[in-house]
Parts: C-alpha cells; structure tokens; sequence
C-alpha cells in the first residue's frame, strides 16, 4: 500500500532454534526444542533477568546435605541454588537452578579440588570461567558436567543433580560432535580452541567420575590434532594468561596419559609440533597442574617415545636385549634423558611443598626411565629411587594442595615397591586424598592397587611382564581396568 513502510517480520524464536533453523514455539524461559535437545534456550534482545529471591517459576530446587561431624566433607552448607560467587552469569545461559548451584559448586570446592593452587592463582578459578561464558553452549557445560559429577562424589544423596550433571555431559558432547563436524570441514576455524578446552575437560570429567574403561584416552588423543589448529591459528602469542592455563591443562593431560599407556606417545603423533612444544610451558605457566616442574614435563614426550620404540624394538626381535646398531643409539639417547631429568633443579623461588612435589617426579621419571632401559624394577638403584620418593612424600604435608598432581608417581611407586609400609603409606594418602578432595579416579587407584598388591608374590613384577612393568595401563588391563591416573 503506496505510504505504508513495508517492514521485515521479526523471528521472535530463540538464538539455538534459529541457529538450528527450526520452528521455536516461543515459550520462555526454556522452549520445548531446546528442552528437548537439552540445549541452552537464550534470546536475543532483552534479556529476562530472574530475581534470584524469585526462583519459584524455574522449578527451585533447595539442595539440603546431610554430613558427618568433623568430616572434610561437612564443609559445604544447606543452600538453595542461588548463584552467590563466581563471575556474573546471565540467567539466560544457566537458568535452572540446580545449573546455578553446579556453577557455585566450581566456585567452593570443585576449582581447588583439582588445582594445585587455590583462590585467585587457581586458573580453573580465573581463566576457565572466562572461556566458558564465551563458549556458553560448549565449554559452558564441560564446566557444569564437571562440577556436577564433583558434587555427586562429595554429596551422592540428590538425585537432581547427578541428572543435571549427566545432562551437561550430553550437552558439552552433542555441542562437541557439531562443532568438530564444523572444523574438520574447514567451515569454522575460529572453534579449534573451544573444541581443544571441552575435549581437555572431557578427559578430566572421567578422571573425577572415575573411570575405569580408558574413555579419557580418547579424549587426550582428541587434543593433539585441535592443540596443532590453535597453534596455527596464531592465538598463542605467549602474552594470554587464558591461553597460557589451556596449555598447560594440554601438557599436564597429555604427558600423564603418554606414562600410563602403552601406545605410541601422545607427542610422536605429530612430530611438527614438538618444537613448539616446550614453549607451551615456562616458568609463565600458571602452576596449577605443573607446580613447579615445568621443565620436567619438557622432557616427559621425550622419555615415553624413547620408552615405546624401546620396548617395540625387543619385541620385534623377539628378545631380551637388542641389535648391537640400534643399542648404540637407544644408548646415547637413554643417557641424554636421564642427565637431562637427574640434573633438574627447583626454581629457587619455589615454596617448599612445590619443590618436594618436583623432587618426587624427578624420582619416579628416572625410575620409569630406567625400569624400561633395564630388566630389573627390583633392583638397588630402583629400590633407592622409591626411598628418596618416600621421603620426598613425608616433607609433603597430607592436605597439601600440591598432592592433587601426584597420582602418577605415587602409583608408580606403589606398583614397584614390596615394602609394606611404602604400600600402607601410599595408600592412606589416597585415602584422605579422595575424603579432602572427592576425585573418583582415587578410589579406582586404591582398588587398583589393593587388587595388585594381593595377586604379587615374591616374584618381581618383570616376570610378570618382561617387556614394561612401568605400563601402569599394563598392569590395570590385567586386572579388568583401565583407569587415569591425571
């Protein structure tokens, strides 16, 4: 009609359904698709804000805890799920409560829990959050999964929340396929680094979930391929804290996994990115996971594809020892590798609790190293080894943050010594590790070592396997497990 402005209709559907291109029936806060396809329902424009006293119409949920006295888990108080800490969180990216209890949950207990450091110098407490509310339909949810299968380990009696923490997973995984989907065809390059981000918290979902068939190798594989798309994308200029904690997030998960498998390391998948792979971590790194070995972890790629073409050359003949010519070299490079890792220092800034820490990798790097060089994990240098990491652990006090980065070698050490107060101290540690700290994958170290340590004889563990008694994934699988020991 001539004087009449034509205008274009407006979609009043919600941003996942138009991204999605489907019919949204408008119904806020959560649409029936986006419930449906347990997506995070937000709309543009406006946003509704929830009063948090008025929490009535999202189905409040009042979580009440029942503790022990005098518990280390009788920390966490009656709340309603309120978000009270932690940055500002759009009610429209979390709205449920339940959601927004898992995201104070982070904020309590669940960031220190899995960190060396706590507070403001805990990157899981700085720099995670601000990558998850930028990647709200991604790394987002790997946050709320994580947090939530964290709470369920300390507080197992809700119902609510294991459901909504499954739901998370399912959201992070189903927002994980699409976008890889994506990457892979070279139609978003811009999600290499919230794809690398969820895949590293996939393989720590299922370290706190306890995981006991290998799923978080899976995820720790996933990682290389993404790490090399961000290195080329040019993000890491090596001047952004977020970006310095994903790399060592990536170094931790990726070394810790290249000692436990057996498989070609982690590190020999894509050999074009080992030159930059010791720069990913420095004295600049956060130190949540590395503490203050950094330069250990430098050499950890190194020592496990030393380990694996060392092993792979005895059973390709068959024997105990190898050929003359390749011995020369395997030689020359198992004496590199031990100078490198026996001639490693502390910082001299680093507090003691750190510097012990460093000192028991050190021990149980030279021990993984040569156990795999030797034929002989029973041996006096070997036993030596476990001494000093022992006594290493006794300067260490029990609820030290820093016993959070320990799993592996006090599993090494356990797996290799016959001394029965080694075992009971190791394993008391454990213990009061999983009641301060509620990390799955520590009751499945215990039972895994309790299960060991009744099956060993006074036969060494290199009769049981002459190849590689340090394979803590050889030695799982022959006890119907496969579990993480990040």
């Amino acid at each position: 009609m001539a004087g009449r402005a034509v205008g274009k209709k407006r979609s009043s559907g919600c941003i996942p359904c138009k991204a999605r291109k489907k019919k949204c029936d408008g119904r806020k806060p959560t649409c029936v698709g986006c419930e449906r396809n347990i997506l995070l329902c937000r709309w543009s424009g406006p946003q509704e804000i929830v009063a948090q006293n008025d929490i009535s119409t999202s189905k409040a949920v009042s979580i009440s805890v029942s503790t022990q006295k005098n518990s280390p888990r009788s920390s966490f108080p009656t709340r309603t799920a309120v978000l009270t800490k932690g940055p500002s969180l759009s009610s429209t990216v979390v709205r449920h409560p339940v959601s927004k209890l898992l995201y104070e949950h982070w904020f309590c207990q669940t960031a220190d829990n899995i960190s060396a450091l706590h507070g403001n110098s805990n990157a899981f407490y700085t720099e995670l959050p601000k990558l998850a509310l930028r990647y709200p339909d991604m790394v987002l949810p790997s946050l709320l999964a994580l947090s939530g299968v964290h709470y369920c380990n300390k507080y197992p009696a809700d119902p609510a929340v294991k459901e909504m923490a499954w739901s998370h997973l399912a959201q992070a995984l189903r927002a994980l396929k699409y976008a890889v989907t994506k990457h892979v065809a070279g139609t978003d390059a811009d999600m290499a680094l919230p794809l690398l981000v969820t895949t590293l918290m996939l393989s720590v979902v299922e370290t706190c979930r306890g995981d006991t068939e290998g799923n978080y190798k899976h995820h720790s594989r996933a990682a290389r391929p993404l790490l090399v798309s961000v290195l080329a994308s040019g993000l890491y200029d090596g001047q952004d804290s977020t970006i310095d904690f994903v790399m060592e997030l990536y170094a931790y998960v990726t070394c810790i996994t290249d000692l436990t498998v057996e498989d070609s390391p982690l590190g020999a998948v894509y050999p074009e990115t080992e030159s930059k792979f010791g720069p990913l971590i420095s004295s600049r790194s956060p130190g949540m996971l590395l503490g203050c070995a950094y330069e250990l972890f430098h050499v950890v790629p190194l020592i496990s594809d030393f380990c694996v073409r060392q092993r792979n050359a005895k059973l390709s003949l068959g024997k105990t020892q190898v050929d003359s010519s390749d011995c020369y070299e395997l030689g020359k490079e198992y004496s590199a590798l031990r100078l490198k890792v026996s001639t490693w220092e502390p910082p001299a800034d680093a507090t003691s609790d750190f510097a012990n820490a460093g000192r028991v990798y050190q021990e149980a790097l030279l021990a993984f190293l040569e156990m795999s060089a030797t034929d002989a994990p029973d041996s006096e240098v070997i036993k030596d080894r476990t001494d000093v990491a022992m006594i290493l652990l006794s300067n260490i006090p029990q609820h030290a943050p820093i016993a959070v980065t320990l799993y592996w070698p006090l599993s090494l050490f356990a797996s290799i010594t016959h001394n029965t107060q080694y075992r009971e101290t190791i394993r008391e540690r454990f213990q009061q590790m999983y009641d301060d700290l509620g990390i799955g994958n520590i009751l499945t170290i215990i039972d895994f070592l309790d299960r060991l340590w009744d099956d060993q004889t006074d036969t060494t563990l290199r009769n049981t396997l002459p190849v590689q008694s340090t394979s803590l994934q050889s030695l799982t699988r022959k006890h119907g497990t496969d579990i993480s020991f990040l």
